[in-house]
């Protein structure tokens, strides 16, 4: 299954400090108390006792694969980490997190084309990092390697024979093979490119299944694999079928409208406890607490990320309807509810989990959702299809929610720039006209004149912000030279994916557009 792997150098060649032994409990600990319930990859108490070889001078009984697995892991627990001070040990966390990575990448690197299990969740590890770092593209390189390393062993598949000898055969091989499945689908998704898997048909390996009776009294950690698994299919689906492969309007709608059938067939397999929506004040019960702080972990992500790929499915439509056929713009202003509607409320979920859990403020890749959904907001606003002033109202009001959420997350330095771009958007985005509005209220002023009633002067002294967009889209409602000013550098927002090009379009010029602001 793999090659012959070196081992770790004895204590002669390998100062111990260098398993950073005082931090490295706590960064295990912040991991596996977090992120890792998400997609679990380790047996912890397993993990632990190998990890202990390292600390208590016994490096030689690991392979130097575990070695490099060990540096990665602690680079994302260290990310992940909610401190209490600011540093730990002399250092923040980016600063130990980077520091780990490339120690992790300097045992691969040694190892070179070494291949087995802990290469394969290293890889992982690496990619994880990277998506934390909001680092897409290197990400999407360790995910592509992940796989490929996967394949190469061969833990896609189950073994044909039933020998428990076999580590194909293992749960170690089962929830790796589809934590690397799903993170590779997540990474390729997010960018618009090929993922490294091959066709599904080739993936006999079974899904990892609970080693005691779970139920939904007693839900189990591995509940979520196949709920995350079947999300990522149809991930995949979504890509090839509404942004690889060009297709007329009539059949887009088509593959739209079967595509949010099997996300809401999805979302009704879900087991209840896992459902955020069930989540409530009101539905408060004495459970351990580590039992319901990992269930809301898998709750949220699952809900957050349903909502992001309903908003993928429905953004491609958000054009102005007038353009569309009749038979067809009905359905395409249910798509665009349906977009707008899963913005709103992923936006609305995360503000809510923030309010309540710190841990969520240091998963650095809700950067990315927040973004896109503030970007679905946007295009509203800019394409000019907002069609009632309290639609409007709240589109900036969930606008202004996530600039709130992006400002919590001020460690990371991307989420404070993303956060001065888009209110620097926002501020152009009030003075865009909106048709529909100034003909709703031409008709409204037209119909009062003829009743003969007069409207009520406008009291500077106690104008609400609500009251000021209304001047200002009144005001701005026949200057079409404005428009084009209000969009300037926002061509990146509304290329992506609001026409037929790849998702690559919209990350690549939203790392662009953050690395100007930062220089």
């Amino acid at each position: 299954m793999s090659h012959s792997m070196p081992v770790a150098p004895r204590e002669a060649d390998l100062n111990p400090d260098r398993f950073h032994f005082r931090v490295a409990r706590r960064f295990l600990d912040a991991y596996f108390s977090n992120i890792h319930h998400i997609q679990p990859l380790f047996e912890e108490e397993v993990f632990l006792a190998r990890c202990e070889d390292l600390w208590f001078n016994r490096p030689g009984k690991q392979p130097l694969s575990f070695v490099a697995l060990y540096y990665a892991t602690l680079s994302l627990g260290s990310l992940v980490m909610t401190f209490e001070n600011p540093e730990i040990y002399g250092a923040d966390r980016f600063t130990w997190s980077r520091k780990l990575f490339n120690d992790a990448l300097a045992v691969v690197i040694r190892l070179g084309t070494a291949t087995d299990a802990e290469m394969v969740q290293c890889f992982y590890m690496m990619s994880k990092i990277c998506q934390h770092e909001l680092n897409p593209h290197v990400a999407y390189l360790y995910s592509g390697q992940a796989a490929r390393t996967s394949l190469a062993i061969g833990i896609n598949r189950s073994p044909i024979s039933l020998d428990a000898a076999d580590p194909r055969a293992s749960t170690a091989a089962s929830k790796t093979w589809w934590a690397v499945y799903c993170l590779d689908i997540q990474t390729s998704f997010a960018l618009g490119r090929p993922d490294s898997l091959g066709p599904d048909q080739y993936h006999t390996q079974y899904l990892p299944t609970a080693t005691s009776g779970a139920s939904i009294s007693s839900p189990h950690v591995l509940q979520i694999v196949p709920c995350m698994v079947g999300l990522s299919r149809i991930m995949r689906k979504v890509a090839l079928d509404l942004y690889t492969q060009p297709c007329e309007m009539e059949q887009q709608l088509h593959r739209a409208k079967a595509l949010d059938a099997q996300l809401e067939h999805w979302l009704e397999q879900v087991p209840s406890h896992l459902r955020s929506e069930h989540q409530s004040g009101s539905d408060l019960c004495l459970k351990p607490r580590r039992l319901a702080s990992y269930t809301k972990k898998q709750s949220v992500v699952l809900r957050l990320r349903y909502l992001n790929l309903r908003m993928v499915i429905h953004a491609v439509f958000m054009i102005d309807a007038k353009t569309a056929r009749s038979e067809e713009a009905a359905f395409l202003r249910e798509c665009q509810c349906r977009c707008i509607q899963s913005a709103e409320g992923a936006i609305d979920l995360m503000y809510s989990t923030f309010c309540t859990d710190d841990y969520f403020q240091t998963w650095w890749y809700n950067s990315t959702y927040t973004l896109f959904a503030v970007s679905i907001l946007l295009a509203v606003v800019f394409r000019q299809l907002a069609r009632t002033q309290q639609a409007l109202k709240n589109l900036f009001a969930h606008i202004d929610r996530a600039i709130v959420v992006l400002e919590a997350m001020d460690d990371c330095l991307v989420a404070r720039n993303a956060a001065a771009i888009i209110k620097r958007t926002l501020a152009r985005a009030r003075k865009v006209p909106q048709p529909a509005l100034v003909a709703q209220q031409s008709s409204s002023s037209q119909d009062a004149d003829l009743n003969g009633a007069l409207r009520p002067p406008v009291n500077a002294e106690h104008q609400t912000e609500s009251d000021n967009v209304d001047i200002l889209l009144q005001s701005h409602a026949m200057d079409g030279d404005d428009l084009g000013e209000n969009v300037g550098d926002l061509d990146w927002l509304s290329t992506y994916p609001f026409d037929d090009t790849q998702q690559a379009l919209f990350w690549t010029e939203w790392a662009h557009e953050i690395d100007t602001l930062g220089t």
